[in-house]
């Protein structure tokens, strides 16, 4: 895979072109660092905390598929701001009038395996067949750079689903429907960010690493109408994560960390404060 590096600098300047064609080819760009070795750090500090029962009081779940219900800490807000993250998606969605994804931190343990932890099944995160374009992204917290199982992905049902959606449809994809060579893995340094068109199948792999895998889901999207947006901000304000995350074990009590310091970017990146 040819991947993008922007020139964060300007990123009308080649690399953005380089992404958009690996987006329109296989689905899928990584873009290297984007945010700051630091910001990744204190987002794993922010992770092992809560994996330790540290300040929130709680333990995960063995059930909890490697997901950190961190959704409104600090350290993830402050990746959710950082304006080259912005600008990119600006410059890729065609518009300054985005809402951030409040979503959660993800740790795979070394060594993992799949059905110990993981489900390591391809699939969708939304229903593939909405029209319009929708993209999504990860932040590796950590280096991926040997790790195939950071991100995985099957271009060829991206480029040609409709054969795919009329036989399968959009549940998700068993191991046994796809052979090997037709699975792209995409490794990168920490603070890269892979980025993918919602009709691409993806999913996380075993960790067969010695160290630890850290991740953060992170997109934008169009702002939405004043009812969604005053959700947003009630969430923010009462630290909770979006109603879909819910459900995930070890929920910090509310007051287990400090609130987020919003810029003026981060503001209008929730809906506090109108674009």
């Amino acid at each position: 895979m040819n991947t993008g590096r922007p020139d964060l600098d300007d990123p009308t300047r080649g690399g953005l072109e380089s992404i958009r064609t690996n987006l329109l080819h296989d689905g899928v760009a990584l873009v290297p660092g984007l945010i700051p070795a630091s910001m990744c750090a204190d987002a794993r500090a922010a992770m092992d905390a809560w994996r330790s029962g540290l300040g929130a009081g709680v333990r995960p779940s063995p059930e909890d598929g490697g997901h950190v219900p961190l959704n409104q800490h600090p350290a993830f807000w402050a990746v959710r701001q950082h304006p080259p993250l912005y600008e990119l998606f600006r410059d890729l969605l065609g518009t300054p009038f985005l809402w951030v994804t409040v979503d959660e931190g993800l740790h795979d343990p070394a060594g993992g395996r799949c059905g110990e932890h993981l489900d390591c099944r391809l699939g969708w995160q939304i229903d593939p067949r909405i029209e319009g374009r929708h993209l999504r992204g990860m932040i590796l917290l950590s280096d991926a750079r040997t790790d195939p199982g950071a991100f995985r992905c099957v271009p060829h049902i991206f480029r040609n689903p409709g054969p795919w959606w009329s036989i399968h449809g959009v549940e998700p994809i068993e191991a046994a429907r796809i052979r090997d060579d037709e699975v792209l893995s995409v490794m990168g340094d920490v603070g890269s960010l892979v980025l993918w068109d919602a009709r691409l199948p993806t999913g996380r792999g075993e960790n067969a690493t010695h160290e630890d895998r850290y991740g953060m889901h992170v997109t934008m999207d169009r702002e939405g109408d004043e009812a969604r947006r005053c959700e947003r901000v009630r969430n923010f304000e009462q630290g909770l994560p979006p109603a879909w995350d819910r459900a995930l074990p070890g929920q910090p009590p509310p007051g287990s960390f400090a609130r987020p310091e919003l810029t003026e970017l981060g503001e209008c990146l929730l809906g506090l404060e109108a674009w």
